[in-house]
């Protein structure tokens, strides 16, 4: 069934998301549970990649249905299908596409490391290595296959060593974490969803905290940031005074990971689990919000 998935099915998986995307949550406090990392615990789901990865790093979920994952070793991205919604270890493989003829051909000579898909259409996709974008637009929407490079932006006067991106639900913010300069970086976009250019540009300095972030992502309201630090192994999470706006975050918490080398971190559409993308072994480890 899922190896000949039909057009019924895509559009199941946008709805999905679509659904998704109009739940609303509370604020992040002591009080609450979703999108808060003190409260997570290992769920014992996974999902092994290994099969169709080589050094995985960023991941995306969407939709609680559909999976991402870059794959550093051999420059590609992959998807899966969750059979069951919500339920990793149901995912079976979807689709791939090879941007080797993109990534690691620069004179940066850099590998892949982030990941981005706009979730509300699943027709533009963005690949990042250490200081380079490239843009992709989707053919059909959420066939990773299908993908048509469009764009390219070289970051290399602002990130040193990045490793993943994240972009503003209305597509006007890129933001990039960097370990080198332990900052987070936050661009203003031209054209939303577009990279051909930016106006603005901002930081936040976390060298306090950080010895090597390499994830960002956000509460969907733009209030709480939440980036993986590798060497820590730890999640750490900083609160916004003004919505998505980097200058204005604090550091609130943190939680310890017990994974060898977690390299990825993400939310499910409303905040009761998170994953975690571990590249030693090309696992994504699963972590739902207790009590």
């Amino acid at each position: 069934m899922i190896r000949n998935i039909s057009l019924f099915i895509l559009v199941w998986f946008l709805v999905a998301n679509i659904s998704c995307s109009k739940q609303t949550t509370l604020p992040v406090s002591e009080f609450t549970t979703v999108f808060n990392v003190s409260f997570l615990e290992d769920s014992e789901n996974s999902l092994n990649t290994s099969d169709y990865t080589e050094n995985a790093r960023a991941i995306q979920i969407v939709g609680d249905s559909l999976l991402f994952v870059h794959s550093r070793g051999n420059n590609k991205v992959i998807s899966y299908l969750l059979e069951e919604r919500g339920n990793i270890s149901s995912a079976v493989y979807y689709r791939s596409y090879s941007a080797e003829n993109y990534i690691g051909t620069t004179a940066q000579d850099a590998n892949g490391h982030g990941f981005f898909i706009r979730e509300g259409d699943l027709k533009r996709m963005w690949l990042f290595n250490r200081t380079e974008i490239w843009e992709f637009d989707l053919e059909v929407s959420g066939d990773i296959s299908s993908a048509v490079f469009s764009d390219y932006l070289d970051l290399t006067d602002y990130v040193e060593r990045g490793h993943g991106i994240f972009f503003h639900p209305n597509g006007t913010y890129l933001y990039v974490d960097d370990r080198n300069k332990e900052m987070i970086h936050q661009f203003t976009l031209t054209t939303a969803w577009s990279i051909n250019g930016f106006n603005a540009y901002t930081v936040l300095d976390i060298s306090e905290k950080h010895e090597a972030v390499r994830a960002v992502t956000f509460h969907p309201d733009g209030l709480d940031m939440y980036l993986l630090d590798t060497d820590l192994q730890q999640i750490q999470h900083y609160k916004l005074s003004q919505a998505w706006q980097i200058e204005t975050a604090v550091f609130y918490q943190e939680k310890s990971i017990n994974l060898s080398n977690p390299r990825s971190f993400t939310w499910n559409c409303n905040g009761s689990r998170a994953f975690i993308m571990n590249t030693d072994d090309g696992v994504i480890y699963e972590f739902v919000v207790g009590e």
